[in-house]
């Protein structure tokens, strides 16, 4: 091997105005799997068929093939660096995946668009080119590091692999049925152990190592590609990579992928295109969106300004700078607008992406989880349709983190986060914004199948501290257990003056045999709503502090009459905006408590001074009344005997003159 500096390279794209000059990322995906694993032959297809299928100018993809649970030939071909890799990142299952070294981690049917979307969105200060030239058996490698940006801090190597890009066999090799394998790991050309120092060039100029590798008779050589990229020692983070099949151009952004705008007011982006080849190439650029019709954009490259469709050539090593201008109309909208970069003169590269989001006038924004969660979406667009707003969209969980983060979403008073049944249901991104939203005095609405069974059981690999925390304090949520089939309705508390005359709904598997409505405890000041086949088992919870909201533990999508899960959205909106209920009596009766609780004779119930007479229901279980009396204006107390009821649950509501009420939980011993 030898390294080679060139210093102050003559491209015309360093002679530009644009000083971020970041280049385009590339999202390494590292893959861990198996043959004779069956989560693997479940998982692997939706990842194959989804996100790699929809980003192939995006993503770098590599397998390796692990030692267990079973028989793979993949692993037996290479053992030694593929059980360094995996014990690098201390990999104990398949099938697993990580994002850019530390970025992300879990089962590739669990990574999203999002999270493509995101990791690529703020490019990279460094590109990465690969040369692979078959000299027979032996191939000679140039890897080029060039710093386009401001080179970051750290300790850096380089790793090089020898990627199949496709292993298929006339039967399964393993005991999972699966045959085909995409981009299999098949061996480390650069130090395997820990990769090959680098220091990082200066901004404007390169690094070129250079590598040979024999080829093995065990692979097919038309599938054989290299691929290169840079990692932090200590954090593990990926800063880019590069493959020997990559187009030698590029679309770059240098801008926030989201900008919240204003009707009459342009939103501007910028992006460019690279051409880092040894000749002019001719591009068609396309520009996408799904904006309102009285939105309007146009971009401009070269001197020129499009609308649509763009054919211009690129000089050799030349960048061309291209902004995008977005002018918002009166409709409130939240609108993307995608550019596609394709070579005319070489259309066997991939197309290259870029997209970015403009929103305006949008006061209720409902956020999704990739995957499962757009089974519900529909049922929260319907539910602030029915509540007459016209001011309402949705993103995805990661566009959020972006808009939020940079301070972009001014003006929203309510979110309704749909987790669905999704994988991790929060990173701590998301647990950041949203407590920034709500100790802001944001309303949220959360909905979603294993919410809480994977913030609070031990048995979750998304346990956390941190996000239960977060759940306890913020929603009023604990968590009993991971519910079952058996949990198959949700009754309404009907003492709960907001969603106490809603329907009891059945609620029905539709995640293909996975139906586990969480089970629930409320603590600080959170209020049952729901429960669970007319029983004990809360399936859902309101609180009302310095801020409202309300956490449901199924998907929305599983309750059966999509009306209801409407109704369920409807309601929530209107108690937010204050539609429902009187926010002073709503004060008053935070202070409402019951002592001792549980009881065997006297218990004091203890409120907020009242300003006019109400009255003291006690209900069991099944809604019927058990006792009742009257509370005077100006008392603030009152003292209970329950030495005649039976043990068991009870509920005590406060009803004003005005039909407002406030109801809590009471247990009778005996």
């Amino acid at each position: 091997m030898k390294i080679t500096a060139t210093i102050g390279l003559g491209l015309a794209l360093l002679g530009t105005t644009n000083v971020q000059a970041q280049s385009k990322k590339y999202v390494l995906l590292e893959h861990f799997t198996q043959a004779s694993c069956g989560p693997c032959a479940s998982q692997n297809p939706v990842f194959e068929n989804g996100v790699h299928a929809d980003n192939p100018g995006t993503i770098h993809h590599i397998a390796y093939h692990t030692s267990w649970p079973g028989v793979d030939p993949m692993y037996d071909h290479n053992p030694s660096e593929i059980g360094t890799r995996t014990s690098f990142y201390g990999v104990s299952g398949v099938p697993d995946m990580i994002m850019l070294g530390n970025q992300w981690e879990g089962g590739p049917a669990g990574i999203t668009q999002g999270h493509i979307d995101g990791a690529a969105a703020p490019g990279s200060p460094i590109k990465i080119r690969v040369n692979d030239v078959d000299n027979g058996s032996t191939h000679d490698v140039d890897v080029t590091v060039t710093t386009t940006g401001t080179a970051p801090t750290g300790n850096y190597v380089l790793r090089v692999a020898v990627v199949e890009g496709m292993v298929s066999y006339s039967t399964p090799p393993g005991s999972n049925g699966e045959t085909d394998f995409p981009n299999v790991f098949r061996l480390f050309i650069a130090n395997s152990t820990n990769g090959d120092p680098i220091t990082l060039p200066g901004t404007g100029t390169s690094t070129t190592m250079n590598y040979t590798y024999t080829e093995d008779g065990d692979w097919d050589q038309n599938e054989i590609y290299i691929m290169a990229w840079v990692q932090e020692t200590s954090t593990k983070e990926v800063i880019n990579s590069g493959s020997s099949k990559d187009a030698k151009w590029e679309l770059n952004n240098y801008s926030s992928i989201f900008g919240q705008g204003t009707s009459g007011n342009t939103s501007t982006f910028n992006s460019g295109v690279t051409n880092d080849g040894t000749a002019p190439e001719l591009f068609r650029i396309t520009l996408t969106d799904d904006a309102p019709a009285d939105w309007s954009a146009d971009f401009t490259i070269g001197g020129s300004t499009y609308t649509s469709t763009a054919d211009v050539t690129v000089g050799a090593t030349t960048l061309e700078n291209m902004t995008l201008d977005v002018d918002p109309g009166a409709t409130n909208a939240i609108a993307t607008y995608t550019f596609e970069l394709e070579s005319l003169d070489d259309p066997t590269k991939p197309h290259q992406t870029v997209s970015y989001t403009v929103m305006s006038g949008i006061t209720d924004l409902i956020i999704t989880n990739d995957g499962e969660a757009d089974l519900s979406e529909q049922v929260f667009l319907d539910g602030l349709a029915a509540a007459g707003n016209t001011a309402y969209d949705m993103m995805s969980a990661s566009l959020f983190i972006t808009a939020s983060s940079t301070a972009q979403i001014a003006g929203v008073n309510n979110l309704y986060y749909n987790v669905g049944w999704t994988f991790p249901c929060f990173e701590s991104e998301m647990v950041a914004e949203l407590t920034a939203f709500m100790d802001a005095g944001g309303d949220v609405f959360m909905a979603g199948q294993d919410i809480a069974w994977s913030t609070f059981d031990s048995g979750s690999p998304y346990v956390s501290a941190a996000t239960s925390q977060f759940i306890s304090t913020y929603f009023g949520v604990d968590y009993v257990g991971d519910g079952s089939t058996a949990n198959s309705s949700m009754n309404p508390e009907v003492a709960d003056p907001y969603y106490g005359a809603t329907n009891t709904m059945t609620i029905v598997d539709i995640h293909g045999g996975n139906m586990y409505p969480d089970e629930l405890a409320e603590i600080n000041s959170g209020t049952p709503t729901y429960y669970y086949n007319g029983g004990t088992k809360i399936g859902a919870i309101r609180q009302h502090t310095t801020h409202k909201s309300s956490y449901f533990g199924i998907d929305m999508a599983m309750i059966q009459n999509a009306a209801d899960a409407e109704e369920i959205i409807h309601i929530s909106h209107d108690w937010f905006y204050g539609l429902l209920s009187d926010d002073e009596y709503d004060a008053a009766m935070a202070k409402l408590a019951a002592y001792p609780n549980p009881s065997n004779s006297i218990t004091t119930i203890e409120f907020d001074v009242l300003n006019s007479n109400a009255t003291l229901n006690i209900t069991d279980m099944t809604g019927k009344l058990i006792f009742t009396d009257q509370l005077m204006e100006g008392t603030n107390q009152y003292t209970l005997d329950v030495t005649g009821f039976s043990a068991g649950t009870y509920f005590y509501t406060i009803l004003d003159k005005n039909g407002l009420k406030t109801t809590k939980k009471l247990q009778v011993s005996k």
